[in-house]
């Protein structure tokens, strides 16, 4: 990594876990924050003064507002029979569709 905190924003804006619940203002946010938060770690975006821009970014107080929210997983958990039985409706589903798709072609199954 050269320091080059726009590729940086970019890397965490096409990951696909963040862009699922971040928009770009919120990335850039978080970029920001991650920045100041492990500086000890990166000094190659301390040589690049990345690390004093988010510093001063953040100390506007100018903070995008985030959502509360549980993450990318918001669906509710199902039990293994739920599953099962969801896996079984989908099957037959699946059946009736493979035969009517071959009862309109005149092929019999």
């Amino acid at each position: 990594m050269r320091g080059d905190v726009g590729l940086l924003k970019l890397a965490m804006l096409h990951d696909p876990l963040v862009a699922a619940v971040c928009n770009p203002p919120e990335v850039w946010q978080m970029t920001d924050e991650m920045l100041v938060a492990q500086a000890e770690w990166l000094p190659q975006y301390r040589a690049s003064g990345a690390i004093a821009a988010a510093k001063k970014r953040l100390a506007t107080g100018l903070r995008v507002k985030t959502r509360a929210g549980r993450g990318a997983a918001r669906l509710p958990i199902k039990s293994v029979v739920q599953l099962r039985r969801e896996r079984q409706t989908s099957v037959l589903a699946a059946d009736e569709a493979a035969a009517a798709r071959a009862k309109r072609n005149g092929q019999s199954r």
